[in-house]
């Protein structure tokens, strides 16, 4: 008899977890895993990534969340100061480092998947344990918890661990941002 996979999505917007985030924000593992991302994403935009600006202000400008965040920046001790709107394959990286600090037992991956209806892709960061089949911790500052309504988020883990989703370390996929590869 197969095991039912325990599906934890992590809630960036309690305050008590983004305690917990804040502790690490700062880790060289994060920083390295943002400064990867964020800088292929700013060399594509022909800029240079800031981590004053943070994140956010690189988000899609088609997004029509773009003008309200213009309107109203985020604190840079906030979950929005992370949300970057269009581009969640650039941020999710940054998650699964916070997942792998946060999270130990669980091994992290970077998870993207091509084919997601009314997307087009997502990705994000995923943390399993015992070989991806007792449980898994997803790591998405993308969809906060008030998104993911009941039901989607088994829907989520579905579309971040299909076939066609694709898996890499989160070190390799780390590696492949430094090497200026647009992980997807």
């Amino acid at each position: 008899m197969q095991k039912t996979l325990k599906i934890q999505i992590f809630d960036f917007d309690d305050q008590r977890q983004w305690r917990r985030v804040l502790a690490v924000a700062n880790n060289p593992l994060v920083l390295r895993a943002l400064d990867a991302g964020m800088n292929v994403l700013c060399s594509t935009l022909e800029t240079t990534w800031d981590r004053n600006l943070g994140p956010w202000w690189f988000s899609s400008r088609q997004s029509p969340n773009w003008h309200l965040l213009e309107a109203s920046p985020p604190k840079s001790d906030s979950p929005n100061w992370y949300r970057i709107t269009g581009h969640c394959n650039i941020i999710a990286p940054w998650c699964a480092a916070v997942g792998s600090l946060l999270f130990p037992d669980h091994p992290w991956y970077y998870a993207h998947n091509p084919c997601v209806p009314k997307f087009g892709c997502h990705s994000a960061g995923l943390g399993f344990k015992d070989g991806k089949t007792q449980s898994l911790i997803v790591m998405d500052i993308l969809f906060g918890q008030q998104a993911l309504q009941e039901g989607t988020k088994n829907q989520l883990a579905s579309i971040l661990t299909n076939a066609q989703s694709k898996h890499l370390p989160l070190l390799s996929a780390i590696e492949r941002f430094e090497r200026g590869e647009y992980t997807r």
